[in-house]
């Protein structure tokens, strides 16, 4: 492994023995862990990350967000009586020094959650059921958090959903055409400007009826996780940020969502 897993999790509030440490899922921006503990003879497994600070070059933020996100879930579903609530939102486990997370002697930051057990990934959707429940899953979200508090949060990456900026940037790239593939996407190259889009950015949304809801980074299709049970029960992983609360502002890379649903087959 690339980096001393168990001196990591000694910097969280983790009870029991150390046993082992595995690199976990198939991400590609941050470095994701396994880490399994002795707890009283009882088998408990964390997830240890490092928050990849050249995507995320502020992490304090970025953890304030989710901070403040999750806790306002569990405190909506509290009152709302529901049940396996830690398997419906994630559990940050405070450093030593009761932060969010910590940062090691290079300047890596890491942070720690409680394993969400029986879980299985799919690299692709295969079902519309699939589908269906992780959209479900987001919808359940916003309704969570439609009263989230201000202040704002904070914009973890700049310009990530800047629709129009991002468009700049595909011309200029096309121009420039450095690894000379222009020729083979000339078919859809047909129409160099934006006409037809609905431009939703940081400059636009002064014009747009309603407040800004918190929004997720979606992962990945491959981290829509189901197991077999009696009820459906959804926890979503995010790196939260401000987002103009429309569903064409969501975008496809960037998520993890944690469920539990009769199995489709």
């Amino acid at each position: 492994m690339r980096h001393n897993v168990q001196a990591m999790t000694a910097q969280f509030q983790i009870l029991g023995e150390f046993k082992e440490a595995v690199p976990y899922g198939t991400g590609h921006i941050n470095d994701t862990y396994m880490a399994v503990f002795n707890q009283g003879g009882t088998k408990a497994r964390y997830i240890l990350q490092r928050i990849n600070h050249h995507v995320f070059k502020n992490p304090p933020a970025l953890m304030e967000n989710v901070l403040r996100v999750t806790s306002h879930i569990r405190e909506k579903l509290i009152q709302q009586g529901a049940n396996d609530i830690s398997r419906r939102v994630l559990t940050v486990i405070p450093n030593r020094e009761g932060g969010c997370f910590y940062q090691d002697a290079e300047g890596n930051y890491w942070r720690a959650y409680i394993f969400i057990e029986n879980a299985k990934t799919y690299d692709v959707l295969e079902t519309p059921k699939q589908a269906y429940e992780a959209a479900k899953a987001f919808g359940k979200f916003q309704g969570l958090l439609v009263d989230l508090p201000g202040p704002a949060l904070h914009d973890t990456i700049p310009n990530f959903h800047n629709g129009p900026l991002r468009f700049q940037t595909f011309i200029k790239a096309l121009e420039e055409d450095v690894c000379n593939r222009a020729a083979a996407a000339q078919r859809g190259d047909a129409d160099r400007t934006p006409g037809g889009w609905v431009e939703v950015g940081p400059h636009r949304r002064e014009h747009v009826v309603g407040p800004v809801r918190v929004g997720e980074r979606l992962r990945r299709e491959d981290d829509v996780r189901r197991c077999s049970a009696a009820e459906h029960d959804v926890a979503i992983r995010h790196d939260a940020d401000p987002r103009v609360g429309l569903a064409a502002e969501i975008e496809r890379r960037h998520v993890e969502v944690r469920d539990r649903v009769v199995a489709d087959s």
